[in-house]
């Protein structure tokens, strides 16, 4: 596999937001707290994300990638896919005289860089491409920077023969 030409490559600004597990909660009758159960006696269940926050997040992420491609066609073909998060340093890292020696080079905090990708993988999808599992390369970096957000690039990757 070689990485070819670029796609689209745009920069959403913000806080990235991961991609929240799932989890089912089962609906209760407000008079009795049972649970409401369906005709086939199973119990009837909601599906909601832990991140609220990540619905508008990938909005954001969707009007980038909707702006980016402008009038071209969603890519068919493979993809790679690389991100680059930029997380805001804590004010802890900085003294008087700028960034302390002791501040960390690396970026260790939340937000979890795979599910920040699922997030954008998902917001992405029937924009840039028709489905995720089009993505077959995956570079993810995170690091600290002077904004937050997030920038994505898209590459087309050679089929092989």
């Amino acid at each position: 596999m070689q990485i070819e030409d670029l796609i689209t490559a745009f920069y959403v600004h913000g806080k990235p937001q991961p991609r929240g597990s799932k989890r089912s909660i089962a609906i209760r009758n407000r008079s009795t707290g049972q649970p409401v159960l369906r005709q086939n006696g199973s119990i009837l269940t909601a599906t909601v994300d832990d991140n609220p926050q990540s619905k508008h997040w990938m909005n954001q992420v969707s009007a980038a990638a909707f702006a980016a491609m402008g009038t071209s066609p969603m890519f068919e073909g493979p993809v790679a896919l690389v991100l680059t998060i930029e997380v805001l340093r804590p004010k802890g890292h900085f003294g008087k005289r700028g960034l302390l020696p002791s501040a960390p080079k690396h970026c260790t905090v939340k937000p979890d860089s795979s599910k920040v990708l699922r997030g954008v993988e998902d917001a992405m999808t029937g924009i840039v491409y028709r489905d995720d599992s089009r993505i077959v390369i995956h570079v993810i970096k995170k690091s600290y920077a002077e904004r937050q957000g997030v920038k994505v690039e898209v590459y087309k990757v050679e089929e092989e023969a």
